[in-house]
């Protein structure tokens, strides 16, 4: 017992120390402003009008930057493949709207670990197709084939990490994180089939609790943008799977990192394009 909270201790200490004084600065301020529903909306209202300007600063040297903190509704079988950046890429996101990156990030095969990451290996996560990756496969088996979730090969791996590599799922440092897991995956699903896939700003508008401005939008399923304008995942796998298996038509994704080379090619378009990134020139 001493170990798992020395281990969990350090792990907290660590991801503190690496978001820096501006990301923890933005969470704090964040959660205060989010305690009642008077100072979320002053928030809210200067936080639309800020945010972007000081994120768009990231896309300076081009003409026709796109809203930093805009969501476009998306066809989820677009979404095909996973972002190579750093993993894990979706730590300090809310940091990372309106980044443009050089290289070859999108093109790569093999995924680049942080160094001293101690959380999830990338293959439980990463696969050569989203469609391949062990969590979607373990969801498809339990939704569409009645499989428990004990079953599934994703959830004997998480069980199998939990006590060396924790956080291993999500928020999950124990066997009883990892089954409360599952049954939020389960009021999830029966949430979207139900009611429909809402944005994170609609579900607090109809009484879910803020938890931040930009942390709502960073919590919608997001992309990066490759240099040939590939959508890329980054976070959001379990909303976008169940958006596959119930076959909706579309939902809302934000966008973080874009290629040098696809903020470019913005530049030169003239034509009304359907792409998700393209539609607001």
């Amino acid at each position: 017992m001493i170990t798992k909270l020395k281990n969990r201790f350090n792990k907290v200490f660590e991801y503190v120390i690496r978001g820096g004084v501006l990301y923890w600065t933005l969470v704090i301020v964040e959660r205060f402003v989010s305690l009642t529903n008077f100072t979320w909306r002053v928030y809210s209202a200067i936080a639309q009008q800020i945010f972007p300007t000081i994120f768009r600063i990231k896309m300076w040297e081009f003409d026709q930057p796109p809203h930093p903190l805009k969501i476009e509704w998306v066809d989820p079988n677009l979404i095909r493949s996973f972002t190579k950046r750093e993993y894990p890429p979706w730590e300090y996101r809310e940091l990372q709207f309106g980044s443009v990156q050089s290289g070859d990030w999108d093109q790569k095969k093999d995924v680049t670990v942080r160094s001293k990451f101690g959380g999830p290996p990338p293959d439980i996560y990463i696969a050569d197709s989203f469609e391949n990756s062990l969590l979607h496969q373990a969801m498809v088996s339990h939704f569409n084939h009645g499989i428990h979730w004990k079953d599934t090969k994703f959830i004997q791996i998480v069980l199998e990490l939990v006590n060396e590599r924790a956080p291993v799922w999500h928020e999950c440092y124990t066997e009883v994180d990892i089954w409360e897991r599952c049954n939020e995956i389960d009021q999830l699903y029966s949430d979207i089939n139900e009611n429909g896939y809402l944005t994170q700003l609609e579900l607090i508008n109809q009484g879910k609790r803020p938890s931040g401005y930009i942390h709502a939008f960073a919590n919608e399923i997001t992309v990066d943008v490759g240099q040939n304008g590939e959508l890329l995942l980054v976070s959001g796998r379990h909303r976008l799977s169940i958006a596959k298996i119930l076959g909706l038509q579309r939902v809302p994704v934000t966008f973080l990192v874009r290629h040098r080379e696809w903020m470019k090619h913005r530049e030169t378009v003239s034509e009304i394009s359907d792409h998700p990134d393209l539609r607001d020139l």
